[in-house]
């Protein structure tokens, strides 16, 4: 019998076992051989045993059949079919799209072969993608020698792949977990596989499918809302912008349906929008909406339409551009309170803006407005902190505005040292300073 079979490939081999790939001098069909030592190891031998027993009974095309059994005074040799396909751990990297497409059905063909098993009353144990071939795209179950009898506590043989020593008897609970990890493997990016599947073997497929739907309801769902945003954005980009904001009148709309209208009112855009009513209040609480009105309304230079705007804004949002509040009171030919101005003394002192308070002396000094002892302090601390930014032209504007004040009965002025020190060859500061010295 041994000289039936010729060894055309070793598949496996070790000390304690071997796997050969063998053709059958009578028929010249190919089978895999397993050989295991009767000596070497009793653990193998009783594989052996179980592995004969579950082949003679499974009646299933999708597992090896078994062929040949026989002994010799040195091993046990076992004879199965030959099934020429490709682990699945290569044709998933060879074919990963037909894996997606295929993979459901691949999970459900590797459950109805463990329930075969289990029906048996073993436990399959060894769940890899090793052990599973592709074949015509089916799948076929392989290595049958770490399979163990249901009641069995120890595990003979596992890999890592799938084995949690404690759920080997349980419910046939080390196949749930390998099954799991199959889906895992599988389904390697899917968040929802990534969870465990807490139920006995008898509820894993089921919940699998479940699953499964539940992503594909998901996915359909997300599928529809992108859909259906494409279409709104779709009739947007062809609705009139100005139509599209009056519809909605948010802050969203308003900025393209503002240079939509720009294009055909050029000089008098803002003029036209508060004559028909287009600008909400609610559009006011924005302050890059504020901001942009107001700067609109300063480049208008048109009176009623700084006034407008400067009495929509809200106090926290003008309070945040102080500067561009200070222009429109110009253009407005409205002074400014004096509270107004010596806060706006304080916002520029703080935001170090030496742009806009030589702006704001010169209009002091133009519309002759007194401010207090403390303002006037206050614009020369700015000054001296920055003093390698400033002229004497500067200086003499400040000084001069200090002689205004003077001349109004404004006690406890003082001009900064720094200036002094640093102007007192210059005579346009000198003569101003002189005057300064002499008024009482």
């Amino acid at each position: 019998m041994k000289e039936r079979y010729r060894i055309e490939e070793n598949l496996k081999n070790d000390c304690r076992s071997s796997v050969d790939l063998v053709q059958d001098e009578l028929t010249g069909k190919r089978y895999v051989s397993k050989t295991v030592w009767k000596e070497d190891n009793s653990i193998l031998v009783h594989q052996f045993h179980i592995e004969v027993d579950l082949l003679s009974s499974l009646k299933n095309p999708f597992v090896p059949e078994l062929v040949d059994v026989y002994e010799t005074e040195s091993c046990f040799v076992l004879i199965e079919s030959w099934i020429d396909g490709m682990r699945l751990s290569d044709w998933k990297a060879v074919h990963p799209i037909q894996t997606r497409l295929l993979r459901k059905n691949w999970i459900c063909e590797l459950y109805t072969l463990l329930s075969e098993v289990h029906v048996l009353g073993y436990v399959y144990v060894d769940i890899k993608p090793q052990n599973i071939l592709i074949k015509n795209k089916k799948i076929y179950l392989i290595d049958f020698n770490s399979c163990i009898e249901k009641e069995v506590e120890n595990v003979m043989s596992a890999s890592k792949f799938n084995f949690i020593q404690d759920k080997n008897t349980k419910d046939f609970g080390l196949d749930t977990n390998g099954l799991y990890a199959m889906i895992r493997y599988l389904y390697p990016k899917n968040l929802l596989f990534k969870l465990p599947f807490k139920v006995d073997f008898k509820k894993v497929k089921k919940r699998y499918l479940s699953l499964l739907m539940i992503q594909r309801c998901l996915m359909f769902l997300f599928i529809m809302c992108l859909s259906l945003f494409g279409i709104k954005h779709f009739v947007n980009l062809n609705q009139d912008p100005l139509d599209l904001y009056l519809a909605s009148s948010n802050e969203h709309t308003f900025f393209q349906a503002y240079q939509f209208t720009k294009q055909t009112n050029q000089e008098d855009n803002l003029y036209v929008w508060i004559e028909k009513g287009w600008l909400d209040s609610s559009l006011f609480e924005k302050e890059e909406i504020s901001r942009k009105l107001l700067e609109e309304a300063i480049q208008s230079e048109n009176s009623s339409v700084c006034s407008y705007v400067l009495k929509a804004i809200p106090k926290k949002q003008a309070n945040s551009m102080k500067e561009l509040v200070f222009k429109a009171y110009q253009l407005m030919d409205q002074e400014p309170s004096s509270s107004w101005l010596e806060a706006y003394v304080s916002y520029l002192y703080q935001k170090k803006d030496l742009i806009h308070q030589e702006e704001l002396i010169s209009y002091l000094l133009n519309e002759q407005i007194v401010l207090s002892n403390q303002s006037f302090e206050t614009m020369g601390q700015l000054y001296t902190r920055f003093m390698n930014q400033i002229n004497v032209s500067i200086a003499c504007t400040y000084l001069e505005y200090g002689l205004f004040l003077k001349a109004n009965y404004v006690e406890g002025l003082s001009i900064p040292q720094c200036f002094i020190e640093t102007y007192q060859n210059q005579e346009e500061w000198t003569s101003l300073y002189m005057i300064w010295r002499n008024v009482k």
